[in-house]
Order: structure tokens, then C-alpha cells, then sequence
């Protein structure tokens, strides 16, 4: 199980990525998406702002859930 982000600017260009391999005696595809996430979040210099490009429905739930329950939308 592995996973992987990229950074890219507005005109296309790469400006960072980084991939990982997640040892793990339970694969799971939302694992990967999670750990994604969060090191890309991570990753990010303050005041950025990001689009999350992602199908794995339950990391969305779950990233719906933690914004509802933590700033009360």
C-alpha cells in the first residue's frame, strides 16, 4: 500500500510530490487517501489554499464530518 501527492501551481507546473509506502498488515484504500491528505496538509507553507482532488467517498465523509463537528456548519 502506498500513496502519493503533487503540488502544482496554476500554470501546471510541479512545484512539489512526495510518495510513501504504508506497511500495514490490514490494507486499506482509505489508509492511503488519509495519509495523503494529511501529509500533503502537512506540507503546506500557512495561508495556502489547496484544492483536494480525491474519489474515495469515505475520506470525503469523513473530512465533512470533522469540519461539521469542529467550526459547527
Amino acid at each position: 500500500m502506498a500513496y502519493a501527492w503533487t503540488a502544482i501551481d496554476p500554470d501546471g507546473f510541479i512545484l512539489e510530490s512526495h510518495y510513501n509506502i504504508i506497511s500495514s498488515i490490514f490494507p486499506s484504500a482509505l489508509r492511503s487517501e488519509v495519509f495523503a491528505l494529511l501529509h500533503g496538509l502537512d506540507s503546506l507553507p500557512r495561508n495556502s489554499k489547496i484544492t483536494v482532488a480525491t474519489d474515495c467517498a469515505q475520506l470525503l465523509s469523513l473530512w465533512f464530518l470533522y469540519f461539521t463537528e469542529t467550526y459547527h456548519f
